[in-house]
């Protein structure tokens, strides 16, 4: 994947793999700023996605929950913040993946980053 955003582009490689029954997949991911592990799993019941991010180089961890927008299309928020919102859509036909992060302000949503993912 490649990533923009303040005018920086990044480079980002990730390997998502079927964990724990079929129910969560584990992603592993390097990028140019460092290395991360994320678990990704769905609730039927609640219909939602709960994904959460460990970053190895600061120890942060991300919790989003996320909803299906469409056929297409996930929205995560992180937890604990309102003005802000990624959207992860699908074009499965060309093996690809656009991710959008987005911030509230006073004049709506703006976008501070874009991503494109490409299966290999």
């Amino acid at each position: 994947a490649e990533s923009k955003y303040s005018g920086k582009v990044e480079k980002q490689q990730y390997a998502f793999e079927s964990v724990l029954g079929g129910n969560w997949f584990r992603c592993r991911g390097r990028t140019d700023s460092g290395e991360f592990h994320g678990m990704l799993t769905y609730q039927p019941s609640s219909k939602k996605f709960h994904y959460a991010v460990f970053r190895a180089n600061s120890g942060e961890v991300f919790v989003y929950q996320g909803v299906r927008k469409d056929e297409r299309s996930i929205e995560f928020a992180p937890q604990g913040k309102d003005n802000v919102r990624w959207t992860w859509t699908l074009d499965s036909s060309a093996g690809r993946m656009r991710g959008l992060v987005e911030t509230k302000g006073d004049d709506g949503w703006t976008a501070v980053e874009v991503s494109e993912a490409a299966r290999e």
